[in-house]
């Protein structure tokens, strides 16, 4: 309840800007602790500009300091034109005692009521992961005309906090619209993935695969992840248990730049890649 307060506190005390996420890949600041268009929590820890980035010359960086106070950062409230469905990134989370969460939060208001939101629990990534947060309105009609997003390191649900020197950094936010995965008719003989089409693509594509009966006797968890070219994880297309059957994604490039991708498909110990072409 006490964060959420300072969050509803932060919300009100940041005024509106005409962007689509604010300098998402933290490329500009105000100075070294501050990123423009965001503004740094009051709660306290070090807030920098790091040059680890996934993407671009910065990211974000907020680490805990010797005073245990826990860091974090708002952007400014910026307007929107769509109902996007979600919203994605690419973080690290390096705690020096293995407790504490990151957190990242969305709001979306349609003529000053609150109409939808996301949320996650960002776990341990000593290497650059990609996350995708599915934002939920309470109704289906809404369309949002501004937005704010809130990340902060805090407590896990033990009531631990990570340690001092522990950190984060966060880069290349971005919003889009939901992966789509179809169902198709009939059950396969064969563990398949297809070549996407089109290829070479700009900005979407559609990724077919087969999951057989002999997988799994029932569901199995399948996972469908795209890759650059230095095998970076860039997008998650699937993560989520699936009858024996064929499927169909869509997937929106939109917010990634030309080049070489992977995508791999990981059913129980069965794998297949494919390299794909984004050309704009």
């Amino acid at each position: 309840m006490k964060l959420l307060n300072i969050l509803i506190s932060i919300i009100f005390s940041v005024t509106i800007i005409n962007a689509q996420i604010p300098n998402s890949g933290f490329e500009n600041w105000e100075n070294d602790n501050t990123p423009q268009d965001w503004s740094v929590n009051f709660l306290g820890g070090i807030v920098s500009r790091s040059s680890t980035a996934f993407n671009g010359s910065y990211a974000v960086k907020l680490e805990v300091d010797n005073s245990g106070v826990l860091p974090g950062i708002t952007s400014k409230i910026f307007s929107i034109k769509q109902a996007y469905r979600s919203m994605a990134g690419h973080y690290q989370f390096q705690s020096n005692n293995g407790s504490g969460i990151f957190y990242i939060y969305g709001y979306f208001w349609q003529g000053g009521t609150l109409v939808g939101s996301c949320f996650s629990k960002l776990g341990i990534a000593t290497s650059y992961k990609d996350f995708s947060l599915d934002i939920t309105y309470f109704d289906d009609t809404s369309v949002p005309d501004s937005a704010l997003i809130s990340v902060i390191l805090s407590y896990d649900s033990l009531g631990l906090s990570p340690g001092q020197g522990s950190f984060a950094l966060l880069d290349e936010l971005s919003f889009g619209n939901a992966t789509e995965v179809k169902q198709l008719d009939a059950i396969p003989v064969k563990f398949s993935l297809k070549q996407n089409y089109p290829n070479p693509f700009n900005p979407t594509t559609a990724i077919n695969y087969s999951i057989p009966l002999n997988v799994k006797s029932e569901s199995s968890n399948i996972t469908l992840i795209v890759y650059d070219v230095i095998g970076r994880q860039v997008k998650t297309l699937l993560n989520k248990n699936q009858q024996p059957g064929n499927y169909l994604v869509q997937f929106d490039a939109s917010n990634l730049p030309s080049g070489i991708y992977y995508y791999r498909l990981k059913a129980g110990n069965n794998i297949k890649t494919k390299k794909m072409i984004l050309l704009k």
